[in-house]
């Protein structure tokens, strides 16, 4: 027993040693610098200290934010690489710029390339054209971020080109636009991932999108939505051939003259699990919209009704073009029309409530495999 013992120790002295002498793994070293910067001073001061900060910056630098307003004075921060910029909490620690800088109106620009995160804060920008963050870098970091925004014409949150960043807790708030408001604008490719995060817009004079997708294959979970008393109300936008958004988990409410729950057109593509769209408009109202698009549903909800009058052009579905559902247990439920096909593709449910009238197909058929009404009776083959 004795000699077993030592044999013991003596392989894992060896491998012990092996570790040790590993050479390190490849990749960015931890922070080798701390700026601290104290809040308590005036605005501007507190601002011109911050990009002060930024500018001399080397790899590998923290830059923490003590609570505090921090007015960038019209200036926008410019993220250097492997440089973190960390607040005190986004209800403390606020970065804002009136953007009167061109020709990108936006507080924090991150160019291709760039390792780096925001965490702690809130960014708050207002100007005619205002942006809170922009981003093109796949190595880009959002935490637990609030992005609030007041612009006189364009109002947009956060803007993701052609990269694969990640967002997790950005909360993005529109104080109102005259124009249009976004909340994500991705487009251009890639492929980041949006997971807790959220939007809310209210007194949005023409469009609003929460989501915002142009050619890009985005994964949108565990994120809220909503669009309230607008002019068109869109809680997710997908665009473009070769475009595949994934949404899981999703709750969107949108309620304004024009009012869609997820829109898919230009012949994009859409993956949507366990989520609930809301829509209500005396206008138009759509659970899901496809437009030339494609989309494939389980286990989702869409409730679409009038707000104060009753109107026909109510759905929990409705395709136009060569569009194409393919629906799994999920429900479908509207004032008027729980479903309507009027392009040239197929409308196909299984195991899925159907609650409203499905509308004759004006150009593309609708086909019902064990569906049911909103009374638990079994609907034929024509979801009749």
């Amino acid at each position: 027993m004795h000699r077993q013992k030592n044999t013991t120790l003596w392989i894992l002295s060896l491998l012990a040693l092996g570790l040790l002498a590993a050479p390190a793994l490849a990749g960015p070293p931890p922070f080798t610098t701390t700026e601290l910067i104290a809040g308590n001073n005036a605005p501007g001061v507190n601002g011109a200290l911050l990009l002060a900060a930024v500018a001399a910056a080397g790899p590998n630098t923290l830059i923490k934010l003590e609570p505090g307003f921090y007015d960038l004075q019209g200036q926008q921060i410019v993220l250097p690489n492997f440089v973190d910029i960390e607040g005190s909490g986004r209800d403390i620690t606020t970065v804002f710029s009136s953007l009167t800088f061109s020709p990108t109106p936006t507080v924090v620009d991150v160019a291709a390339g760039i390792n780096g995160e925001l965490r702690d804060m809130t960014i708050l920008a207002a100007a005619d054209t205002a942006v809170g963050v922009t981003t093109q870098s796949d190595e880009f970091l959002m935490t637990e971020v609030n992005v609030e925004i007041e612009a006189n014409s364009r109002a947009t949150g956060v803007i993701i080109r052609g990269a694969s960043a990640r967002l997790d807790e950005v909360f993005v708030r529109i104080l109102g636009s005259n124009g249009n408001a976004t909340g994500f604008d991705i487009s251009g490719g890639g492929a980041p991932a949006l997971t807790s995060c959220l939007y809310f817009a209210t007194n949005v004079q023409r469009r609003s999108f929460g989501v915002f997708i142009d050619e890009a294959s985005p994964v949108i979970e565990s994120t809220i939505l909503f669009s309230l008393f607008n002019g068109q109300d869109t809680g997710i936008f997908v665009n473009g051939v070769t475009t595949e958004a994934t949404v899981r988990n999703v709750r969107a409410t949108v309620q304004g003259d024009d009012a869609t729950g997820i829109k898919v057109q230009k012949l994009a593509n859409a993956r949507v699990k366990e989520s609930t769209f809301q829509a209500r408009s005396d206008g138009f109202a759509a659970g899901i919209f496809l437009e030339e698009g494609n989309a494939k549903v389980t286990e989702s909800t869409f409730e679409v009704s009038s707000l104060f009058f009753f109107s026909l052009n109510v759905f929990g579905a409705v395709l136009r073009g060569p569009a194409n559902l393919d629906s799994n247990q999920s429900n479908y439920e509207s004032t008027s029309f729980a479903v309507q096909n009027a392009g040239t593709g197929q409308a196909r449910f299984g195991a899925s409530q159907l609650i409203g009238t499905a509308s004759p197909a004006l150009a593309g058929p609708l086909v019902c495999v064990h569906a049911y009404n909103g009374a638990y009776a079994a609907l034929n083959n024509f979801c009749n």
